[in-house]
């Protein structure tokens, strides 16, 4: 039967065969369509909806600011952030802490709130000491206030040397305790500097370190300041340890104190014993008479007393 199709095909004319083979496409498309439209249509994957996020308007900071410092106008700004990572205590009126202080330390983008604010009766020096501590300030130098560094607001651990002519004796006084001013300075950044700036300089010729310490506290402080030499140790960020072990260390000298020289004992002779001196009895006057010259005649007179007798 194929050798008859293909006797056929060749007694067809080129113009039928093109009909022929144009008939068998359009019979397969037509079969192909049919087929494809018997199939089951898939369901058209479902649009995805963008949720509508509410924005909130606050005030964030622009830059690094130090605890107790002045909030001016260039160092905040505006910022519209999702309301639900927005605390509820957030400042949302740049212009109404302008002027006030900040409490803590906030970082460049933080968002101020009020609890960071000092307010009412909490501004100022005051505002910064610990409800259960007194400031007390002590004498410091280059070499004893860490040469600076330790800046208002960090935390120090306070060692007392005690120095005498045969050795030294150091141990640490107190830890963990906040400091709250160097030179008067509480920390606040001028208007030509930044908070990093700040915290990275040193404080020139540290001279009066103020801390916060409780009442017992400070009047252990008060008593060791007399005894020694104070000195300040600057504590990291995250110490390993809280308190380090109470210890003494104790240096003794190379040398042996110098003996002062020996005096010889001077004998001191007792004074002479000087024996009162009566006084002199007084010159009685004398008996004799006095003579008389007459010419070339000599007349002896004798006092009344011894005329008076001789009569």
């Amino acid at each position: 039967m194929i050798s008859k199709l293909l006797d056929m095909l060749n007694d067809l004319q080129p113009r039928q065969l093109l009909m022929l083979a144009g008939g068998v496409a359009a019979l397969i498309f037509i079969v192909i369509y049919f087929g494809l439209s018997s199939l089951p249509q898939p369901e058209p994957a479902p649009t995805a909806t963008v949720p509508i996020v509410e924005m909130r308007s606050v005030v964030v900071a622009k830059q690094d600011l130090a605890p107790r410092t002045l909030l001016q106008e260039g160092m905040l700004q505006i910022r519209d952030l999702p309301a639900d990572s927005v605390p509820g205590n957030a400042i949302t009126n740049l212009q109404s802490v302008i002027g006030k202080s900040v409490s803590s330390t906030i970082y460049a983008g933080d968002i101020l709130t009020s609890q960071k604010l000092l307010t009412g009766n909490n501004t100022g020096f005051i505002g910064s000491i610990p409800e259960e501590c007194r400031a007390i300030s002590v004498n410091v130098s280059d070499v004893t206030g860490v040469a600076g560094f330790a800046k208002p607001g960090d935390y120090v651990d306070v060692a007392l040397v005690e120095k005498s002519a045969e050795s030294a004796t150091s141990r640490i006084l107190l830890q963990n305790v906040l400091l709250l001013s160097i030179n008067k300075d509480m920390g606040i950044p001028g208007a030509d500097e930044s908070a990093e700036d700040r915290n990275t300089k040193p404080i020139d010729n540290p001279t009066i370190a103020t801390m916060a310490l409780r009442p017992e506290e400070a009047l252990e402080l008060m008593s060791a300041s007399k005894l020694g030499e104070i000195y300040l140790m600057l504590r990291p960020s995250q110490p390993t340890d809280m308190y380090a072990e109470q210890v003494d260390y104790t240096v003794n000298s190379s040398y042996p104190p110098k003996e002062p020289p020996k005096q010889t004992p001077t004998i001191v002779q007792p004074a002479p014993v000087v024996q009162p001196t009566q006084p002199a009895a007084p010159e009685k006057p004398s008996d004799s008479g006095y003579e008389v010259i007459l010419g070339d005649q000599i007349q002896q007179n004798q006092p009344q007393q011894n005329q008076i007798q001789q009569k």
